[in-house]
């Protein structure tokens, strides 16, 4: 309860972890239906399946490798909004493909963007959150953003039922691409509190 007490008292911090709840829930929306995708719609062997993560692996780990050079060229919150809606794009636009090397190509630039969601946010919880506190409010964070998966996957899931797989990826890419615009214009407001300056006041550290 300390946790969360503190975290609804920072703004910032609160807002972010509604937006990642959100997020979570949307973007889980996809995964309780990704191996029939891959079977039905891009009519792909089992083994397929696979390949396909593997590639999204190679994206997230590509994403992770260039986004502390990036952010230092582009800031702190375009950077986040841009993964955001790189995040968005590609997963909507899987439900429009049928090729199975294009949908590999997607869902790799997709990890890519949650990757640098991942590693930007989570340098912002390490800036802004005292370290007696961190784990606390981090287990408050966790329990929001983590609680939005199982019930993405059933929301998901009632999508296919009644409009088929394509337009799982096709709303998850709409909402996703909602909330990116939402975190832009919150990142925007809270722009100040996002230079390294800012960040290194907070508690005598700024994030990687």
């Amino acid at each position: 309860m300390e946790g969360v007490r503190w975290l609804g008292r920072h703004r910032l911090l609160r807002s972010l972890s509604l937006i990642s709840a959100a997020t979570s829930f949307t973007q889980s929306m996809t995964v309780g239906v990704l191996v029939l995708y891959v079977l039905e719609v891009l009519r792909l062997p089992s083994g397929a399946f696979g390949l396909l993560v593997l590639g999204a692996g190679a994206g997230a780990v590509l994403g992770g490798a260039l986004t502390p050079a990036l952010t230092r060229v582009v800031g702190r919150g375009p950077m986040l909004t841009g993964g955001a809606v790189l995040a968005a794009v590609t997963e909507g636009a899987m439900g429009s493909v049928r090729n199975g090397f294009a949908a590999a190509g997607l869902f790799a630039a997709s990890a890519a963007g949650v990757m640098v969601w991942n590693v930007l946010t989570m340098s912002l919880r390490q800036a802004l959150i005292p370290q007696r506190m961190f784990g606390r409010v981090q287990g408050a964070y966790r329990t929001l953003v983590w609680g939005g998966i199982p019930l993405g996957s059933l929301a998901g899931g009632a999508v296919a039922h009644v409009f088929g797989i394509p337009a799982v990826f096709v709303a998850s890419g709409a909402g996703l691409f909602v909330l990116a615009v939402v975190l832009g214009v919150l990142l925007h407001r809270h722009r100040g509190e996002l230079t390294d300056e800012a960040l290194a006041g907070e508690h005598g550290r700024a994030p990687v």
